[in-house]
């Protein structure tokens, strides 16, 4: 039981490293990772490995954003509003 916890462990670990430096998992699943190993410096090494194979290390596409329309919308509305204070006082 101890041996699965550790084993459990040692793989959250390695997971946050990666994590860290941006390595997608199915890059280090298959890969026997020696227990005594410098997690930073495997993933180092790992990182540039697939930078020289072409692997492009780019941020994951954002959601696309109500909150960013909403702000358009209340821009939008604000410089109608503008435009149509403007108009009535030129007509009064």
């Amino acid at each position: 039981m101890d041996a699965e916890k550790e084993q459990a462990a040692f793989a959250e670990r390695v997971h946050a490293v990666a994590k860290g430096f941006g390595i997608p998992s199915y890059a280090y699943e298959v890969s026997v990772i020696p227990r005594d190993a410098d997690l930073n410096q495997y993933f180092t090494d790992r990182k540039q490995t697939m930078q020289n194979e072409g692997y492009q290390f780019a941020p994951a596409p954002q959601a696309g954003g109500v909150p960013n329309n909403e702000k358009e919308s209340e821009q939008i509305a604000g410089l109608i509003n503008e435009g149509t204070k403007e108009l009535l006082e030129k007509k009064n």
